[in-house]
């Protein structure tokens, strides 16, 4: 049955095909049409380029016996955000040695809020200054010189009919200004980072300082200080008054004598300082730390005789011989400024405009590092590039970053360790430093493998 189907189907097509002739044979010649796409001769000789091309698309070659990590290329992209809205907490030493350090954070203030007054668009930001004379002062927010209604500044909510809740953005610097020279009659032993936790907790939050701490606001915390912290652990309170001074002196608080610990531990005040926005937000809090680094030794007078110094100490830290000034080295503060991701400058710095303009651009949430996903091979054998993209108007401008080694040179530099600590960042200096919204392209080889040792 299936031979006899094909052999009617193919008597069926010879079939059709005969009437197709008979069809056309019917037709004229001069009938038919003919659709032919329209062209032009061109008269001449092609030329042809002799050159190989300029793109090599062939793989590497490699050895059949290298069973090596193959080099690879990564494309990491970033984006140079701005914070909308950020508090800004300083705590500022006010023992008797601070006065020509604050004068000089008076001095240059207008540096430090530069990028916060002419983002755009403009940040929302509150300005408080606490000391760390906790006995007298327990965490309290200094008032606004001038305005002792207020506890802090704020300056461009969208809620307040004028630049600031104190007057024009030029009346929140002047009073910002002596509101930062907090004196220098407090006591000689510095809390800083107790002081920084009463201020941001209940019952003190809640009350004097309310209004200020916002919570879907960042939170920057800048730390000044000539000495190091000597902070107790706040973490089990005196039963009958939950009073933090006497908590100081309580066994429970584990620093009442030498048998427990002097200190409270650093690790607590970077769990609060961490978790203060909550679980998934600890990107949103940071620290810097202006104080006293590991420079040169110093040697002080301990305890006076009749007839000077009866016992000298050994101890390192930074001088500041155009002041006549000195401080020593504050390892506590600056391990909270690096495990929150902020920064530390030296306290002995001849001018602070450098610094602040340093920790204003952090506090505003701008970055000038930005951390690599991969090690990459060494920059100098296998150069990255790198290319920034701002857009204006719609329209998109590319401009190729080059590489510098050196920081006070317009360009970007490599960073691989930070002291002990491994980073693998890009760091941008001078006029490259991203623009907020710009977008930051790196493209570099892979060291697939490879680690980062910082011993």
């Amino acid at each position: 049955m299936r031979r006899l189907r094909i052999q009617s189907l193919a008597a069926f097509g010879m079939a059709a095909g005969a009437l197709a002739l008979v069809v056309l044979g019917g037709c004229k010649e001069e009938e038919l049409q003919y659709a032919r796409p329209p062209f032009v001769v061109v008269e001449g000789t092609p030329a042809v380029d002799e050159d190989s091309s300029t793109v090599d698309y062939r793989p590497p070659e490699a050895s059949a016996d290298d069973f090596s990590y193959s080099a690879g290329i990564r494309v990491d992209v970033f984006r140079q955000d701005t914070v909308r809205k950020v508090d800004i907490l300083w705590m500022v030493d006010n023992s008797p040695s601070m006065t020509a350090v604050q004068d000089n954070l008076a001095a240059n203030f207008a540096s430090f809020i530069q990028d916060l007054a002419h983002a755009d668009p403009p940040v929302d930001y509150h300005i408080a200054v606490v000391t760390p004379d906790t006995p007298s002062e327990g965490g309290a927010l200094r008032p606004v010189a001038g305005h002792e209604d207020y506890r802090y500044i704020a300056c461009n909510s969208p809620e307040l009919a004028s630049d600031c809740n104190i007057g024009s953005l030029l009346q929140a610097k002047e009073a910002f200004q002596r509101t930062v020279t907090v004196g220098a009659d407090g006591l000689p032993v510095e809390r800083g980072l107790l002081a920084v936790h009463m201020a941001l907790s209940e019952p003190m939050a809640s009350t004097t300082n309310d209004g200020f701490l916002r919570e879907d606001a960042s939170l920057y915390v800048i730390m000044v200080s000539d000495e190091g912290d000597a902070s107790c652990d706040p973490v089990l309170p005196v039963p009958q008054s939950g009073d933090y001074l006497e908590c100081t002196f309580y066994p429970d608080c584990r620093c009442a004598d030498d048998e427990n610990l002097s200190f409270g531990d650093v690790d607590y005040f970077v769990r609060f300082l961490r978790g203060i926005k909550g679980y998934g937000n600890e990107e949103s809090v940071s620290v810097a730390a202006i104080v006293g680094d590991y420079q040169e030794e110093i040697r002080l007078c301990v305890r006076s005789g009749e007839s000077g110094c009866a016992e000298w100490a050994d101890y390192r830290g930074c001088r500041n011989q155009t002041v006549g000034m000195h401080a020593l080295y504050a390892p506590r503060y600056t391990e909270v400024a690096q495990r929150t991701g902020g920064i530390t400058v030296s306290i002995c710095e001849e001018d602070y405009s450098s610094a602040l303009s340093e920790i204003g651009f952090a506090a505003s949430g701008q970055e000038r590092d930005f951390p690599l996903s991969r090690v990459p091979m060494a920059h100098d054998i296998e150069p990255f590039r790198v290319t920034i993209i701002t857009e204006e108007d719609g329209r998109q401008t590319r401009e190729n970053v080059p590489h510098k080694e050196q920081e006070f040179e317009d360009g970007w530099s490599y960073v691989g360790c930070d002291g002990q600590i491994a980073v693998n960042s890009l760091r941008f200096h001078g006029r490259f430093v991203p623009p907020p919204n710009a977008r930051i392209e790196v493209v570099y080889h892979v060291d697939a493998g490879g680690i980062i040792d910082c011993d």
